[in-house]
């Protein structure tokens, strides 16, 4: 799930596309919030935040900043 959600952040800011950026927060939102989802799920927003710190499209429009 990690990799589908990290190709998804790549895909949207190659095409600099701000739906799909808010897809996958949607998603890491999601699993951070829901407690019997996979613990290495609930923590791939903090894991995208640490990837793509200093890339400042992907923090503003995937909102790395809450993870």
């Amino acid at each position: 799930m990690e990799n589908i959600i990290q190709d998804m952040i790549w895909a949207a800011w190659r095409h600099h596309d701000c739906e799909m950026a808010a897809q996958a927060y949607k998603l890491m939102f999601e699993f951070a919030r829901t407690a019997n989802c996979p613990s290495n799920w609930r923590e791939i927003g903090s894991k995208m935040a640490a990837e793509f710190q200093g890339n400042e499209w992907v923090e503003e429009n995937c909102k790395l900043y809450e993870f």
